[in-house]
């Protein structure tokens, strides 16, 4: 067992109480579902560690996934996790996802981003800008 704690990601977080939660990995946790479309993820800043605890997973069902990034670091090594895997990055402005440059400097277009594996591409073609 370990306790959750995020203030080490975001110390702007305030905590008034703490709660045990049993640690496993997401390989683990989603070893028996038959399918796995989607997952949203927003764990404060620790979306790297979630998923990278989960590469089996991600290479069986190759879901879309969603994680909330607010420091350029966080997407280029959470992106350069997936890569391998074929994912693409994208955000989405005005309803359409239009790829995202993880390394480029400045403000990104939404903290929100979306990462899109090969296999999901097409049937997502209407839902791309352009």
């Amino acid at each position: 067992m370990l306790h959750a704690r995020v203030k080490e990601a975001n110390p702007h977080l305030e905590f008034f109480e703490s709660e045990r939660v049993k640690n496993e990995s997401g390989d683990r946790l989603f070893s028996e579902l038959p399918r796995l479309d989607y997952i949203k993820c927003d764990v404060e800043g620790l979306e790297y560690q979630v998923f990278a605890t989960m590469l089996q997973t991600l290479q069986k069902h190759h879901p879309i996934l969603l994680g909330e990034f607010f420091e350029r670091e966080q997407r280029i090594k959470f992106f350069e996790l997936l890569s391998p895997l074929g994912y693409k990055p994208y955000a989405l402005e005005q309803g359409k996802l239009v790829p995202l440059d993880v390394y480029a400097e400045g403000p990104v277009v939404s903290q929100n981003n979306y990462f899109v594996p090969p296999q999901r591409e097409e049937r997502l073609r209407p839902f791309f800008k352009g």
